[in-house]
């Protein structure tokens, strides 16, 4: 009986435990310079050919072109903060034009919520703002070295938007000074 009950808690711990954090995405560990994280991706890197602008806080560095996240076809940009050479955000996009139907957009969103869900359970906090005539839709993840955000916008003029799901390092010694 002792055993039956052992082995039942051990399931239910198994199937209800959720990771508590995450230092990095896929290869990328919070830290890594721009010439580590290349050499782990390999030939699946390339240096990316987004300019800047004067206000940026994080600049693309590389980008992982083609991801597939269960059915979904999406794009990484690995980025760091300016001056720096350490990745500390990755930013991962739908490979969908921004002018193509909302409802995959919609579908996107849905099926990498229920994916980071069940990874890293329920999100922190949950928004839906409109800006201009576009509608905005954000969860947030807080974990103790990352936090992951899934966006949704949907512009509602012109039907154009965009998915785009974000992993931050946490600065931990901003965090410190608080």
């Amino acid at each position: 009986m002792l055993k039956l009950i052992g082995a039942v808690l051990l399931v239910y711990t198994a199937a209800f435990a959720q990771p508590k954090d995450t230092d990095g995405w896929g290869k990328v560990k919070w830290g890594m310079t721009v010439e580590q994280v290349k050499a782990a991706y390999g030939a699946e890197a390339e240096n990316s050919n987004v300019v800047p602008g004067p206000n940026f806080i994080f600049i693309d560095r590389l980008t992982v072109p083609n991801v597939k996240i269960g059915d979904l076809e999406m794009k990484a940009s690995l980025q760091t903060p300016k001056g720096s050479d350490q990745i500390k955000q990755v930013s991962i996009t739908l490979k969908a034009p921004l002018e193509s139907p909302s409802f995959i957009r919609s579908g996107a969103f849905d099926r990498l919520k229920g994916l980071v869900i069940e990874k890293y359970g329920a999100p922190a906090n949950e928004d839906r703002t409109t800006e201009r005539s576009s509608i905005i839709k954000t969860l947030l993840w807080s974990l103790p070295s990352t936090t992951i955000t899934l966006i949704w916008s949907e512009g509602t003029r012109y039907e154009l938007g965009y998915v785009e799901l974000r992993y931050k390092a946490v600065d931990k010694k901003a965090l410190d000074v608080l």
